[in-house]
């Protein structure tokens, strides 16, 4: 795939799926819009860790074992944060 293949990939099925038209935002308007936001009505922070998981459970398979991952997700919702608790998380 060219490089670029991707977001034309994404543009389409932004467009076809989700019927919305993807924009760009500039940095320094979405700092600004930031610095200018004294209350945040919703604040959503995602973190997912993955790692190689231990091969306890197949021990007897490893020497044909190639790749193992084990993964966390955890999802914070906030609501109604001020903007310098926000700051501080960021």
């Amino acid at each position: 795939m060219k490089r670029g293949g991707t977001t034309k990939v994404a543009n389409k099925f932004d467009k076809s799926i989700i019927k919305v038209e993807s924009f760009k935002v500039k940095l320094q308007s979405a700092i600004e819009d930031f610095k200018n936001t004294n209350l945040f009505p919703v604040v959503q922070i995602e973190l997912t860790t993955v790692d190689v998981a231990p091969a306890n459970e197949f021990s007897k398979y490893e020497t044909s074992l190639v790749d193992s991952k084990e993964s966390r997700y955890l999802c914070y919702n906030f609501k109604n944060m001020p903007h310098d608790i926000v700051e501080e998380i960021f």
